[in-house]
């Protein structure tokens, strides 16, 4: 049977998985920003296109940070490992504190993809039943 630490770290590691699925994706949603940024800077999308920087703002701003939070909870588990620190409670009791920002981060990421391919849809003249 795995201990609680051994499920944690794997757990872990999944996190840092997603994490660089997250970055990996938003460098592409970036690029298709940059492709049709001309378009959206005409009047009747600059609000959106305005909406939309303050949105990839705060997702980079929120992967950096979970980035941050899982690169120091892997390098706690490694020193546990090695020895150096003690398999402590405070280090197990954490979980729950990764699980908002790794939702804010996954909803942030659903949201800024939906409303950037809507806002491009509709540049493109592309009917949408989402919205």
């Amino acid at each position: 049977m795995m201990s609680d630490l051994t499920k944690q770290y794997l757990d872990t590691q999944r996190r840092v998985a997603d994490l660089e699925f997250y970055k990996i994706e938003t460098a592409f949603l970036l690029r298709l920003l940059d492709d049709y940024f001309i378009r959206l800077s005409a009047p009747p999308y600059l609000a959106k296109l305005k909406r939309a920087g303050k949105q990839f703002y705060q997702l980079e701003t929120d992967l950096q940070e979970t980035g941050r939070q899982l690169n120091q909870r892997l390098k706690r588990y490694q020193m546990i490992v090695m020895g150096i620190l003690p398999e402590d409670q405070v280090l197990l009791g954490t979980a729950a504190r990764f699980d908002e920002p790794n939702d804010r981060l996954a909803k942030d990421y659903h949201t800024t993809k939906t409303d950037l391919f809507l806002l491009i849809a509709k540049i493109r003249g592309i009917p949408t039943p989402l919205r």
